[in-house]
């Protein structure tokens, strides 16, 4: 059982490291889909993963895109990379088109990976920031969450015991294990900024 416990423990670690993790996410320039991946990042960082670059996908190609037929689809991929943007800036973003055949075999993989990454190392760590800090500001104890594309009213806290902190996100919620140093604090309120939940502690 205890070798069990320790290589939990030692998974959880490299899942923690913001350094040594990270997530990529992969869209189709579609309003829903844009959601979706919104809704994802979003509990993600609540589980305290980095997710660190966005791919893309099944973007129309110009040839096909300057033709009469495709004039509409033109605008609408325009709207929706400008959608993408907006919401995910300045989160590194990749491209890669749609191809007129299905993705089989390592030499078209190679290609779409050619296409998306160009001469840059595919292992390369974008951002290394952690969703999830403790932090001690003019004396006083915060945790810090990004909490991208949430509304203050979207999030709930409620104290579990003297060791951890439950926060509630949508349908998510997350039971986070306070430090030492801040078993038995009080909560002495919330606050957003920046798309970041900001949960501040007094210790007792």
């Amino acid at each position: 059982v205890d070798i069990l416990k320790e290589t939990f423990q030692s998974v959880s670690e490299i899942l923690d490291d913001p350094k040594c993790t990270t997530v990529r996410l992969v869209l189709n320039p579609e309003q829903m889909v844009i959601k979706e991946t919104m809704r994802a990042y979003t509990y993600l960082s609540l589980y305290n993963r980095n997710v660190e670059m966005l791919v893309v996908n099944k973007l129309y190609p110009d040839e096909v895109l300057n033709t009469d037929l495709f004039k509409l689809k033109k605008e609408e991929q325009t709207e929706r990379l400008e959608e993408i943007h907006r919401a995910f800036d300045p989160m590194e973003i990749k491209y890669c088109h749609m191809r007129n055949v299905e993705l089989r075999g390592l030499e078209m993989l190679d290609a779409m990976a050619e296409e998306i990454y160009g001469d840059e190392d595919p292992t390369k760590v974008y951002s290394s920031q952690s969703p999830m800090t403790f932090r001690n500001e003019n004396g006083e104890d915060h945790l810090v969450m990004k909490m991208p594309f949430v509304e203050a009213a979207d999030v709930e806290l409620f104290r579990v015991d003297s060791t951890s902190l439950m926060v509630h996100v949508g349908s998510q919620k997350r039971n986070i294990h306070l430090p030492d140093s801040l078993i038995s604090a009080e909560i002495l309120g919330a606050d957003f900024i920046d798309d970041e939940l900001i949960i501040k502690f007094k210790r007792v």
